[in-house]
C-alpha cells in the first residue's frame, strides 16, 4: 500500500458517496450470491445494512494513513467475526464482491479498482491472520492526549509582578 492508492482510494470514496445506496446494494446482492451463508450476519434491513457497510468503509478509508490504530481495531473485528463464524473464504468472497461493484461502479476507472484490490488485500490479509492468532497484533495504543494551551491574550494577569533588584551602577562606566 503506496500513498499513490490511498490518494485514489479516498478520492473514489468521496465520488462513491452521491451513489452510495447504489453501491451498497450491489455489494451485497453479489456478496449473497457468492457467499448465501454470509447473508445471516448482517442486518435484514436493507437501509441499516447499507449505512453499516458505509460507515465501516469510511471508517477504514480515514485510517489508511494510520496503521497503527487500524490494524489492531481490525485485528479485533476480525477475532469477534471468527466467533460468528467467519472463516478466510468469507474474506474471499467479500474481496471479490467488493471488485466486482467497483468495476460495475467505476468503469472509468480500472486504476481505482486496483488500488481497492490491493488495500483490500493487504488488510484482509491482516484479518485472516488475526483471526488465525490472537496474539498477532498488540492492542491499540492509548489514545494520544491533547495539550491544550491558552492563546498570550487569554492569560490571566500575574496576580504579583515579580521585580529584580537592579545591579549597583558599574563604576566603570561613569
Amino acid at each position: 500500500m503506496n500513498h499513490r492508492q490511498i490518494q485514489l482510494v479516498r478520492s473514489s470514496f468521496d465520488r462513491l458517496e452521491p451513489v452510495r445506496t447504489l453501491f451498497a446494494d450491489l455489494f451485497h446482492r453479489r456478496l449473497f450470491l457468492i457467499a448465501p451463508a454470509l447473508q445471516r450476519l448482517v442486518d435484514a434491513d436493507a437501509e441499516r445494512r447499507d449505512e453499516a457497510l458505509f460507515t465501516a468503509l469510511r471508517e477504514l478509508v480515514a485510517g489508511l494513513d494510520r496503521l497503527d490504530l487500524l490494524l489492531p481495531s481490525l485485528a479485533s473485528t476480525a477475532r469477534a467475526l471468527s466467533r460468528r463464524g467467519v472463516t478466510a473464504a468469507d474474506y474471499d468472497a467479500a474481496g471479490a464482491a467488493l471488485d466486482w461493484t467497483l468495476h460495475q461502479v467505476m468503469t472509468h476507472d480500472p486504476g481505482v479498482v486496483g488500488a481497492w484490490t490491493d488495500i483490500y488485500e493487504l488488510l484482509a490479509g491482516v484479518m485472516k491472520r488475526a483471526a488465525d492468532d490472537p496474539a498477532l497484533l498488540p492492542p491499540p495504543p492509548l489514545p494520544r492526549r491533547t495539550l491544550v494551551t491558552q492563546g498570550y491574550s487569554d492569560r490571566p494577569p500575574p496576580s504579583h509582578r515579580a521585580t529584580l533588584p537592579l545591579p549597583p551602577p558599574s563604576s566603570r562606566f561613569a
